[in-house]
């Protein structure tokens, strides 16, 4: 436990937040106003967005246990490694999904 607490700390300093949550096996915790602040235009405006990745965010917690261990991590760490204003919900769901059929 140590050893995750360690790693949590140097990766937070680095501002790598949602690597933490994959560590924990826990969906990771994205910034969804930064996101939807730097992508509005693109998703159909502020509101659509953070409803969008609000909802993508709550299937994906109910739906977690059912992702294979080596997925859910493998696409956690590509979208955490992004800028804050890249980390989303939705891109994590894709990632999933197009991990699913490779």
């Amino acid at each position: 436990m140590r050893r995750v607490a360690l790693v949590c700390g140097i990766l937070l300093s680095a501002g790598v937040f949602g690597a933490c949550s994959a560590l924990a096996e826990d969906v990771p915790r994205f910034d969804i106003a930064v996101f939807c602040q730097a992508n509005a235009p693109a998703r159909g405006g502020l509101a659509p967005c953070k409803l969008g990745e609000e909802v993508k965010r709550t299937a994906l917690t109910r739906g977690w246990e059912a992702f294979p261990k080596q997925r859910k991590h493998f696409c956690v760490q590509s979208v955490s490694f992004r800028p804050r204003e890249q980390r989303s919900y939705v891109r994590l769901a894709e990632c999933l999904d197009e991990q699913a059929s490779s």
